[in-house]
């Protein structure tokens, strides 16, 4: 429980929500590799500065 809210809290638990979000909105598609999901989110990020927090 604690380790859940941990990850939470820190974003460590961003692509198990993606993937379940991605399995209940895009089911025809193939979901990308935890790689190509963390390079798409820190490229996101980088140029979007309303993305991040600081």
């Amino acid at each position: 429980m604690v380790a859940r809210v941990w990850k939470g809290m820190n974003g460590l638990d961003a692509y198990e929500r993606y993937l379940a979000h991605h399995r209940h909105e895009h089911q025809r598609t193939p979901a990308p590799s935890r790689a190509d999901f963390y390079r798409a989110k820190w490229e996101h990020e980088s140029t979007s500065p309303t993305a991040r927090c600081c």
